[in-house]
């Protein structure tokens, strides 16, 4: 919040300024269109997280019947939404004298998103032995704390405004944690299980279509709406559990198997200073 709380001071400032700076400069001739800019903004940003996940446990001690265990969480889907402050800098410049231009721009979201999963269950089954076991897990939770976006523009330029459409990779900080969990209230082969997260650089895309209305020579707003997906986020985790620790009538190991997929969507604004 206090990070939102800059960003949008940030933001309030740079119009003041810009609004104030701009009676009377816009005039009969276009804008200079193109240059170095830099800007600050917010974003109303929604994340979405697809997973799905797998666990097998291998009970290899304690009392029978022994063996391996294999079962799956259904798949998921959750969403986190909020206002974030947004940093960009780039370059755009006219390539023909019909109103062509084309851009590169670097944005940056310190998003501080999560998605949190209610309590689940993970159902096991030894076909083999034709025994089941239930373990409840307390829950899941993903977070991305950062986001940058690098799409490269084409558009066109009208007397005090742009259009423009982006396209380019975007790079992410994801964090997956699975919460304790517990078979004490079915087989109680494991017991209980302490929790675990994992942490990841994710690249993916990003589209983006907005457009950009100068205030005066010197600055511009930027609307624009961009939708993001990253690559896969496998997580595999494995633990060993015995009834000394665990408090469980076995010992061996249970191995957890997840793969996220994150998306965003936002509308941002921003206002930004060209340097020629």
């Amino acid at each position: 919040m206090k990070t939102e709380g800059i960003g949008l001071l940030a933001l309030n400032c740079f119009i003041s300024t810009a609004i104030a700076g701009s009676v009377g400069e816009i005039g009969p001739s276009s804008p200079a269109m193109g240059g170095f800019f830099l800007g600050v903004g917010a974003a109303y940003e929604d994340l979405r997280v697809k997973s799905n996940a797998s666990a097998t446990l291998d009970a290899v001690s304690g009392f029978p019947p022994l063996g391996v265990f294999t079962g799956a969480r259904t798949a998921d889907s959750d969403s986190d939404d909020r206002i974030v402050p947004q940093f960009q800098a780039g370059y755009f410049r006219s390539f023909s004298e019909n109103g062509w231009l084309w851009g590169l721009e670097f944005v940056y979201q310190p998003s501080r998103l999560k998605t949190t999963g209610k309590a689940a269950s993970v159902h096991f089954v030894n076909a083999l032995e034709n025994v089941s076991n239930e373990l409840l897990v307390d829950g899941f939770q993903t977070k991305m704390d950062q986001q940058f976006l690098l799409p490269v523009l084409i558009g066109h330029s009208f007397r005090n405004s742009f259009l423009y459409a982006g396209i380019g990779p975007s790079w992410q900080k994801a964090e997956h944690t699975v919460y304790g969990s517990s078979d004490t209230l079915s087989g109680y082969y494991i017991g209980n299980l302490k929790g675990f997260s994992r942490e990841k650089w994710l690249w993916g895309g990003a589209v983006q279509a907005g457009m950009a209305y100068y205030l005066n020579p010197a600055w511009f707003l930027m609307a624009n709406y961009t939708y993001s997906r990253t690559e896969k986020f496998r997580v595999n985790h494995s633990l060993a559990f015995t009834p000394e620790i665990n408090q469980g009538l076995n010992g061996g190991f249970v191995a957890f198997n997840s793969s996220l997929r994150l998306s965003t969507q936002s509308v941002s604004l921003s206002i930004n200073r060209v340097f020629g």
